[in-house]
């Protein structure tokens, strides 16, 4: 039993650890630091606060930024055929004003290209090769406890033992623990792509 409790442990620590994404970080980039706040879809420059929208990872995104003269600038990358779809400054919230940059509005703000770099900087640290990994794991673990408690049993329990069948009652805490493997192999894989 201490075993069980001692691998559930184990997993679930794996499973906040990979799991893990940093929605409010801060940045510190040609001396300047950026507190950027995913839950609150903000960048704060230490003078302005820049509002976006983003949906995507690393590797294939869509950035809506708002700055606080009501410009706005759209970046989007990670086309299957090409790099970069589209950027560009316009505005209002409707795609075809474009203006030349947020230069015109005779403030200092940051370049559109240097906030989706902010948004995105966190992203790009997390490789999802890791987590899928670990979805993978939970879910063949969970099938290997469900479809042969049997063994098992015998890979946590059994092996201590000579000549010991287990019991009903353990065959049916490995089954039970299997059914919670996948389980949470599904809630990892929902938290990870499905939640944005």
């Amino acid at each position: 039993m201490k075993k069980h409790i001692i691998l559930v442990f184990n997993l679930l620590l794996l499973v906040i650890l990979c799991g893990c994404y940093r929605s409010e970080y801060t940045v510190e980039m040609n001396g300047k630091k950026y507190e950027v706040n995913h839950n609150t879809n903000t960048i704060y420059d230490g003078k302005y606060t820049y509002e976006f929208d983003y949906t995507g990872d690393a590797t294939s995104y869509e950035i809506d930024i708002t700055y606080p003269n009501g410009t706005f600038y759209s970046e989007a990358y990670g086309d299957e055929d090409s790099g970069y779809v589209s950027t560009g400054y316009r505005n209002t919230g409707n795609e075809g004003e474009e203006i030349a940059s947020v230069d015109d509005s005779n403030e200092d703000y940051e370049s559109g290209s240097t906030l989706c770099y902010l948004i995105t900087y966190n992203a790009s640290k997390t490789s999802p090769v890791g987590k899928i990994l670990l979805v993978i794991f939970l879910v063949a673990l969970g099938i290997f406890f469900i479809v042969a408690p049997d063994k098992a049993w015998m890979s946590l329990e059994g092996y201590r033992y000579n000549n010991v069948e287990p019991s009903n009652t353990g065959l049916a805490m490995i089954v039970v623990s299997g059914v919670f493997f996948i389980i949470l192999g599904i809630v990892v894989f929902a938290c990870i792509f499905l939640i944005k």
